[in-house]
């Protein structure tokens, strides 16, 4: 972590702040997506660690490093803000009366917690499949992550398709209820471990 001052092009007033942060990165935690920006930015012949810098511009007085970190949590605030406008239906405000609008946005913020445990209910889950494949691996091959374990902690579309909008059908039988998933479902696995988890 570094500071120094900034005086932008007729900025009137006090020097601002510029904070750098910079973090060192595994070459093999690089996706190796040609269209990933932080891959584009490292030599060809480059290997071993790289960094990753971060800058922030800033008039707070304090600390530096709680400084970053207070404008890196407001950047997940906005995410969260983001997937409960285009998953949860935070999208439909305002209404009309004070009232619903209060309602609808404790549900809204309800729909997404709750998606949100069951995200990491999910990544728990592949994150010891991913780890039952590592030790049984042959060959490099066998390692490459499918889909259903890439899903990130707060992924909420992933977490929709596999869990959320599955189809299936509820049988009742000797007065039980079961879930029939449709055959050949992709990530039934997936929901299948879930289910389990929440119902241990």
């Amino acid at each position: 972590m570094a500071e120094f001052a900034y005086t932008p092009a007729g900025w009137k007033h006090e020097p601002l702040r510029v904070i750098v942060r910079r973090v060192r990165v595994a070459a093999d935690e690089i996706s190796g997506d040609v269209r990933s920006r932080r891959r584009r930015t490292i030599p060809k012949g480059q290997v071993g660690d790289v960094f990753s810098y971060s800058f922030l511009l800033t008039d707070k007085i304090g600390d530096a490093a709680e400084i970053e970190r207070w404008h890196r949590q407001r950047a997940h605030i906005e995410e969260r803000i983001k997937e409960a406008k285009n998953g949860c239906g935070l999208l439909h405000l305002p209404m009309r009366e004070a009232a619903a609008n209060r309602a609808w946005q404790a549900a809204t913020i309800l729909a997404h917690n709750l998606i949100a445990m069951l995200a990491v209910e999910i990544a728990a889950s592949n994150r010891q499949r991913l780890g039952e494949r590592v030790a049984s691996a042959v060959e490099e091959d066998d390692l490459r992550h499918q889909a259903p374990e890439r899903v990130q902690p707060h992924n909420l579309q992933l977490v929709r398709r596999w869990l959320v909008n599955v189809p299936a059908r509820v049988v009742h039988r000797a007065r039980q209820v079961f879930v029939r998933l449709a055959a050949g479902m992709p990530w039934g696995d997936v929901f299948k471990q879930t289910y389990a988890r929440l119902t241990c």
